[in-house]
């Protein structure tokens, strides 16, 4: 799934048949071309996570913003609670 405002796109991927090209897509992006080339099997929903520092919002220098997300990432393999 994409974004809210990328119905069309979305919908030429997921109607555009195997082997050929869709008509001309215009998303808030820009303008699209999709060709589908193979198909899978849909993998169902799947719940995620996303770790995020913002080092410009909280004025946090790039090297310390780093350190904290790879410390949650390490607590987090370690079996720590998100």
């Amino acid at each position: 799934m994409l974004p809210d405002g990328f119905y069309a796109l979305e919908t030429a991927i997921f109607t555009t048949p195997i082997g050929q090209i869709s008509g001309i897509v215009r998303s808030p992006m820009g303008y699209h071309l999709v060709k589908t080339v193979a198909e899978r099997p849909a993998r169902g929903e799947v719940e995620v996570a996303h770790i995020l520092i913002r080092k410009v919002k909280d004025n946090i220098p790039q090297i310390t913003a780093k350190f904290r997300i790879d410390s949650v990432y390490t607590a987090l393999k370690a079996g720590e609670d998100f």
